[in-house]
């Protein structure tokens, strides 16, 4: 709908200078599309490494040199798992690649084990 309105009002100009304001229109919006479409999970950043400690008292866990604490529920392997039932999941020295949050960036959001 809002290309035949564009088209309309472009009518009385040039083709050329039509064709180029509706493709600059649309590579510009197309970016914009695509982020609004993007599910909220997949945003913050992701860290791997072996845990080096694991702090129950205060619910984190330190790998790569930095502490992660977990929220009350967590993504471990795909799976939705209570805080205390993911600590018990883990141990030092194992590895696992973390999700953690865009605005709290020691929160864990999402965390999945591999066997060395």
């Amino acid at each position: 709908m809002m290309g035949g309105i564009m088209v309309r009002c472009l009518a009385f100009l040039n083709w050329r200078v039509a064709g180029l304001v509706i493709g600059i229109t649309l590579l510009c919006g197309a970016p914009l599309t695509a982020a609004a479409q993007e599910p909220e999970d997949n945003r913050g950043d992701w860290v791997s490494g072996e845990i080096r400690a694991m702090e129950y008292d205060s619910n984190s866990i330190i790998v790569d040199g930095r502490r992660f604490q977990f929220r009350d529920k967590v993504q471990f392997d795909g799976v939705m798992l209570k805080r205390d039932e993911a600590l018990e999941r883990l141990s030092p020295g194992e590895f696992v690649q973390i999700q953690h949050g865009e605005n709290y960036s020691n929160t864990i959001r999402s965390i999945h084990t591999r066997q060395r």
